[in-house]
């Protein structure tokens, strides 16, 4: 080997020396460089997900608070219809009350005043001055005579021999003084009262009134 070939070796070896840690320099930053834009795109897209889950949780979260509000807004409706219901409701039940309260209040007038003209037409009369008179119907029909009077559950009642002969075959019925007009000294006329209705009539019971008397007055002196 001559002494350029040596030369030549020797140079070639000296730049191989020189130039593999230049390489391998440049690949090691090359790796780093690669890992540090990997780390920064990591980075970006873990704060990407990051940012979408607190937009996603923000958004969840005003959901939530918009349909509360609608719950209440609609608890709030619910709860005004309900009590505007029940308002009327009582007011309904009040005006109901009322108006029977005015319809008891108009019956006792009534039957105060009923027990009143009553108590005038037979003023002064006995048990003995009603029994064995002609009795006639709303229209005008003989439909028998008066039996007896008595006392049935504190009110007199006048008992109506209703058709037979003679006694015989007669249809007892209890019939309330307030239901009999006076026409005459001898005659009884009956209000609102048919024949027909007074033979299908309950039969009078005996047993669950208190016969008075003849001299008994009908009512006291007014």
């Amino acid at each position: 080997m001559n002494t350029l070939t040596k030369s030549l070796m020797s140079g070639v070896a000296a730049i191989a020396l020189l130039t593999v840690p230049a390489i391998a320099q440049s690949q090691a930053q090359l790796e780093t460089d690669q890992v540090e834009t990997d780390v920064e795109t990591s980075l970006d897209a873990a704060g990407e997900n990051i940012k979408d889950a607190g937009d996603a949780t923000a958004d969840a979260a005003g959901d939530a608070m918009q349909a509360t509000e609608d719950a209440a807004e609609n608890v709030k409706a619910e709860t005004a219809e309900a009590m505007d219901q029940t308002g009327q409701a009582i007011e309904g039940a009040a005006n109901e009350v009322d108006q029977e309260v005015d319809e008891i209040g108009t019956d006792l007038a009534n039957d105060s005043t009923m027990d009143t003209d009553t108590k005038a037409a037979f003023a002064g009369y006995t048990v003995a001055d009603l029994v064995g008179k002609n009795v006639l119907s709303d229209q005008g029909n003989d439909v028998g005579e008066i039996d007896a009077v008595v006392d049935m559950n504190g009110e007199v009642v006048a008992v109506v021999g209703v058709g037979g002969f003679l006694g015989l075959g007669e249809h007892d019925v209890a019939i309330g003084l307030d239901k009999i007009n006076v026409l005459d000294d001898d005659t009884l006329q009956l209000v609102g009262y048919t024949e027909e209705e007074l033979e299908t009539m309950p039969e009078f019971d005996a047993e669950m009134a208190t016969e008075l008397e003849a001299e008994a007055k009908l009512y006291d002196d007014m």
